[in-house]
C-alpha cells in the first residue's frame, strides 16, 4: 500500500509474514529500529535524524505486534490507527514502513540470524536506533552486533522537565486522565475515530443530544469524565463537550464508552465518521441523584468550556 500527504510526497507500507516476502529496497537503505506505537516527540526525533539527508531511503521497522504486547506485558490498546501512523510517517519523510509479523518463531530468532535474514536482505546500510535498544531471542542483540554489520547512529532519548519520554508514560498519564500532558509528549492532540452508532437516548431525553462512537480500533479511552474536545464532522472542525463513562445516573453500563455533545450543531449523523481530539479533562464521572442534578452540572460544564474556548487557542 502506498500512503500520498501531497502532490511528489508518498511512503509505501510493507508488511513482512515471511522470509520469502522480503525483497531488496534500496542499494542504501537506512532503517529505524524501534516500537513506535505512538510516534511520540522521542520517536520523532530519532526519525527526523535519519531523514536528514534527503538523497537516501529511510525505511522504519517495527515487530507487529510489539513483543511486549504478544507476551502480555503490555496494554493491548492503541494510540493510533494503521493509517493515521503512516500519514504522520510519511510527513516526517520516511520512504518505507515496514511491519514483520511477530510470533513465537520469530521470538526465538538470535538477534544475528534476525541481521542476516531480515535486514541485510532489504538492501540496509545505516541504522537508528535509541539508547536502550535490544533485539532478537532473550534481547542479546544490542548496538555492538549492529555495528558489525552496519553504520550506527545511536540517537539520545528525549527528556521533559520529570522523565524520559516513553510510550508506557503515555498510556499511564491518558489512563489518568492528563490529556494536556499527553499533548506536549506526543506532539499532537491525542485523537480517537469511529463511525456513530444509535444509543439508549438518553441524551436526547436530558436536551443534551450526544453522539456515540464505535471505535474503528480497539483505542486506549481516557479516564472516565467530561473533557474538553474537538470534533471533526466530515472534515469540519466543532468543537464538543465528551464523556468518557458509564451513565451511572441514568442507568450504568457495563464498560465505558465515547460519547460527545458537539457545540452549535444541529443535524443527525449516524453512521457518520468522527475523529476526536482530546485537549483537556473538566472534570470526574458523578453519580447524581436525579437527572435533575445531572443537568444542572452538564450546564455547567458546558459553560465552563465556553469560557475555556473564549479565552485560549486551540
Amino acid at each position: 500500500m502506498v500512503y500520498i500527504i501531497q502532490k511528489g510526497v508518498s511512503m509505501k507500507v510493507i508488511d513482512i509474514d515471511s522470509l520469502k516476502r522480503i525483497k531488496k529496497l534500496d542499494n542504501h537503505l537506512v532503517l529505524c529500529l524501534g516500537s513506535f506505537m505512538t510516534l511520540h516527540l522521542g520517536h520523532q526525533a530519532l526519525i527526523k535524524e535519519a531523514t536528514k539527508n534527503k538523497n537516501k531511503a529511510v525505511g522504519v521497522l517495527s515487530l507487529r505486534p510489539s513483543p511486549r504486547v504478544f507476551f502480555g506485558q503490555e496494554n493491548d490498546k492503541v494510540l493510533l490507527t494503521d493509517g493515521d501512523r503512516a500519514r504522520i510517517l510519511t510527513s516526517l519523510g520516511v520512504n518505507y514502513q515496514i511491519n514483520i509479523k511477530f510470533d513465537e518463531t520469530l521470538s526465538e530468532v538470535k538477534a544475528r540470524d534476525f541481521i542476516e535474514k531480515y535486514l541485510l536482505p532489504l538492501g540496509t546500510k545505516e541504522i537508528y536506533i535509541g539508547e536502550d535498544f535490544h533485539f532478537g531471542f532473550k534481547r542479546e542483540g544490542d548496538i555492538k552486533l549492529l555495528s558489525e554489520y552496519f553504520d550506527v547512529h545511536v540517537v539520545p532519548m528525549v527528556e521533559d522537565d520529570e522523565d524520559k519520554i516513553s510510550s508506557s508514560r503515555i498510556y499511564s498519564l491518558i489512563q489518568n486522565g492528563d490529556m494536556e500532558k499527553v499533548t506536549k509528549l506526543l506532539g499532537r492532540y491525542y485523537e480517537v475515530s469511529g463511525t456513530v452508532i444509535h444509543g439508549r437516548g438518553n441524551g436526547q431525553k436530558l436536551a443534551f443530544p450526544t453522539a456515540n462512537i464505535a471505535f474503528d480500533v480497539p483505542f486506549l479511552l481516557p479516564e472516565k469524565g467530561v473533557y474538553l474536545v474537538r470534533v471533526f464532522v466530515k472534515g469540519e472542525p466543532h468543537f464538543a463537550m465528551a464523556n468518557v463513562g458509564v451513565h451511572p445516573t441514568v442507568g450504568e453500563l457495563s464498560s465505558p464508552i465515547l460519547e460527545v455533545h458537539i457545540l452549535d450543531f444541529d443535524g443527525l449523523i449516524y453512521d457518520w465518521h468522527l475523529y476526536v481530539q482530546f485537549f483537556r479533562k473538566i472534570r470526574d464521572e458523578i453519580k447524581f441523584t436525579s437527572t435533575k442534578e445531572l443537568v444542572h452540572q452538564l450546564e455547567t460544564d458546558k459553560k465552563k468550556i465556553r469560557d475555556i474556548i473564549s479565552n485560549e487557542v486551540f
